[in-house]
Order: structure tokens, then C-alpha cells, then sequence
């Protein structure tokens, strides 16, 4: 029983780094989403808009603009990143970008926008 007992925390452990790492994952490629290289591509490629609230876009900060979109799924923001939503340009008006760069700033923008990365 005292093994047992001891191997519970390394257990939880393991559980809980297996979740944040899957929460981390896109699920279009596989590969790990990078929330720092997400904010480089926001402050590049989105804040002009997203920070301002240029042509009606939400701005990033302000939960309550996001409330109604907040149903929408990953996918469904990435799409409309990658692919330009209303005023909003495809990959906000920087073609070069890739699918992994989309995924990240998507990432980036919806940990502010849910309050995990407040003030980063």
C-alpha cells in the first residue's frame, strides 16, 4: 500500500504534463504550438488591427468583443485567419506566412483572449 501511496504524485504528475502538452498540439499538423513565436506573429501581422480595432476588428484585450465568437472552435479561427473573415485579410495581409505561423498567433490570441496569459 505505502508503494502505492508513492506512486500516485509521480502518476498525477505524469498525467497532468501529458494534458498541458496535448492542449498544446495543433490538431491539424501534429506539431507543437508556440506561443511565444504566436505573439511575434501577432505583434507583426495582427496588432495593427486586432489592437486597435481597426475596420471593426475585435480588439485582443477586450473579452467582451470575443464573447460571441468564443464558441468558435480552433479550427474555425485559424480558417479565418489563414483564409481572411469579413474586413479582415487572408493571414492578415501577409502572404508569406504559413499554416504553423497561423496556428501559433491563433494560439497566442486565444490564450489572452481566455485570461491564461494576461498581461504577456
Amino acid at each position: 500500500m505505502k508503494a502505492i501511496l508513492r506512486l500516485i504524485p509521480l502518476w498525477a504528475g505524469w498525467v497532468f504534463a501529458t494534458l498541458a502538452w496535448a492542449e498544446s498540439m495543433d490538431s491539424e499538423t501534429g506539431n507543437k504550438l508556440d506561443v511565444r513565436k504566436g505573439m511575434q506573429v501577432y505583434k507583426s501581422a495582427c496588432a495593427e488591427c486586432h489592437a486597435t480595432g481597426k475596420g471593426g476588428a475585435p480588439r485582443l484585450h477586450d473579452r467582451e468583443a470575443w464573447k460571441h465568437r468564443s464558441f468558435q472552435s480552433q479550427s474555425v479561427m485559424r480558417d479565418h485567419a489563414k483564409s481572411g473573415f469579413l474586413l479582415m485579410p487572408a493571414k492578415g495581409g501577409h502572404p508569406l506566412l504559413d499554416n504553423q505561423e497561423m496556428a501559433d498567433a491563433v494560439f497566442y490570441m486565444s490564450e489572452q483572449i481566455s485570461g491564461r496569459m494576461e498581461g504577456r
